[in-house]
């Protein structure tokens, strides 16, 4: 689309700002709370800590000039701005990652979403919103090996029945209850705010949900927006769990979702050396409007997407289990 953008596109790091982390940044960090999560970040020689800020590093230059607000926000001393904040930067480096040319914050239409990315000729819009709270709490010391970074387990969907009838149990104040009540509204929200962007200029579009340490974020999305899990057999033995696409958010209010082309989760990982790596699932929509292309792929994802070989068709993921990567290798 000629003329899409406000700024060129670009996921190289030729001509790179003023690092991220400057002095004046560290003194700032210095003076917050000792519990503030960016003094923590910014401070900490925790290998962990350490790894996370050479990433940012590196995802830094793609802001571009978002990149002023961006990190006065990741300053903030309360989670929930860094956190956001930390969400942005990160999910530019995963896009860039994936092989996309990335924008922060385009002018289109007088909206300014907060990326636009293209890979083979193929526009995407995409949101995104940090969603955290049920997992390891923020910056905490890595556990020791064998045990494990939250103390909190996924509830299964069979156990996601009831409130506002779309798989999501009545708010018992537990972290799982919670949290799935927030998705149902971050989704909700991002759709809205963002439904006629995308169907005017017919761009698919991916809310991007950052998880932090979380681990459950991807089933309660899919429990959301495909309704009651069922199990089936697995290949490696046991079972697992299927969603009917005919079921849940994204078919039963499809004048508020088919806008919607796919969720995309994705979070850190603890590792024992305190690398910093992420894992990400991509829940596709079956019913958008307009369909992520199949050039525009992420190889480094776990997509959960509809099998048509058998019937009924079924939503199933491609692998099991969701692989560890670099957003930014080590040099």
């Amino acid at each position: 689309m000629a003329g899409l953008h406000s700024s060129p596109l670009s996921s190289s790091f030729d001509g790179r700002p003023a690092p991220l982390f400057t002095r004046d940044v560290l003194e700032e960090a210095e003076d917050q709370e000792p519990g503030s999560p960016f003094r923590r970040l910014a401070l900490s020689r925790d290998p962990e800590a350490k790894d996370m800020r050479r990433v940012l590093e590196h995802c830094w230059p793609l802001a571009g000039d978002a990149g002023g607000p961006l990190r006065t926000m990741l300053m903030h001393e309360h989670w929930g701005q860094h956190s956001g904040a930390l969400a942005h930067l990160l999910a530019l480096g995963l896009f860039a990652r994936e092989g996309f040319e990335v924008s922060a914050e385009p002018s289109l239409d007088d909206q300014s979403p907060d990326i636009l990315v293209r890979k083979a000729g193929h526009d995407v819009l995409v949101e995104v919103r940090a969603v955290t709270g049920a997992g390891a709490a923020p910056w905490r010391d890595r556990p020791q090996p064998g045990k494990p970074s939250s103390p909190v387990s996924p509830r299964r969907g069979s156990e996601l029945i009831g409130a506002r009838g779309w798989g999501l149990a009545a708010t018992n104040g537990t972290p799982q209850d919670a949290l799935a009540d927030t998705l149902v509204r971050v989704l909700e929200r991002k759709a809205d705010a963002y439904r006629d962007l995308a169907r005017a200029r017919r761009l698919p579009y991916v809310i991007c949900l950052y998880q932090d340490t979380d681990s459950q974020v991807s089933s309660l999305v899919c429990d959301l927006v495909f309704g009651r899990s069922q199990p089936e057999p697995s290949s490696r033995g046991g079972f697992r769990q299927v969603h009917d696409p005919k079921a849940g958010l994204f078919w039963f209010t499809p004048d508020r979702f088919r806008c919607v082309s796919a969720v995309l989760v994705f979070g850190r990982l603890d590792t024992e050396e305190g690398d910093m790596r992420v894992v990400g699932d991509l829940i596709i929509n079956p019913w958008a409007g307009q369909p992520l292309p199949a050039a525009a792929d992420f190889p480094d994802l776990r997509t959960y997407r509809i099998t048509r070989r058998v019937q009924p068709a079924r939503m199933r993921w491609n692998r099991e289990e969701s692989d560890a990567f670099e957003i930014a290798p080590h040099p």
